[in-house]
């Protein structure tokens, strides 16, 4: 191509820029053909999968959370409505539900209505449990943490917000330490077999 373009009288970045345009589709097929190549040569190897369908075995058990900020009443009916139906599409056992909560920021600590949020969460969390006692075990907890000030934001405030709330969970689990989590709800006995934590956000489906 080099020489053709030279034979016509073309420029040195005119015979650059013909060697690079035939060069395109001839790296295209000789990958295609590399490609094909490979897929009738090697022999495919079978990825190792877990079977799940039924139930989590104990030495995978697993906690589905949501972390989220309880602004009111009606917040805390959809947050727990939630977590139910993540439990009714994935009722297998070894699986627990969880939300791992905070308080909305505020200019105190404690604020007048925190109460009774944090009373209306216990009770909306004890009947899940209630409700799927006998069919599924207690498997809905409800995390909520205190307000600690925060210098730099000027405001009490949930620790880190979402981050602080997973990485103080997981300390939970790990040391049964609950840090800044003050309301918890649940069968805690059950938190130290918990191997793994699933994320999942608000509006996860």
């Amino acid at each position: 191509v080099g020489s053709c373009t030279f034979l016509v009288g073309a420029s040195l970045a005119q015979v650059i820029a013909a060697c690079l345009l035939t060069l395109i589709p001839g790296i295209g097929t000789a990958v295609n053909v590399l490609n094909w190549i490979l897929t009738h040569t090697l022999k495919p190897c079978i990825l190792p999968k877990m079977d799940f369908e039924q139930e989590v075995p104990a030495p995978y058990q697993t906690m589905i959370v949501i972390p989220a900020l309880l602004t009111d009443i009606k917040e805390v009916e959809s947050l727990v409505q939630q977590l139910e139906l993540h439990f009714l599409r994935n009722p297998e056992a070894g699986l627990s539900f969880a939300l791992l909560a905070d308080v909305t920021d505020a200019s105190e600590q404690h604020m007048a209505g925190d109460e009774a949020l944090l009373d209306h969460t216990s009770r909306q969390i004890n009947a899940l449990n209630a409700r799927y006692q006998k069919s599924a075990g207690a498997r809905f907890y409800g995390l909520v943490r205190e307000r600690r000030w925060n210098p730099a934001e000027n405001v009490w405030m949930g620790w880190e917000r979402k981050r602080g709330k997973l990485s103080e969970f997981n300390q939970l689990l790990l040391t049964g330490t609950p840090g800044s989590y003050t309301t918890l709800v649940g069968d805690l006995s059950v938190l130290n077999t918990i191997h793994f934590v699933i994320t999942l956000d608000t509006d996860t489906v």
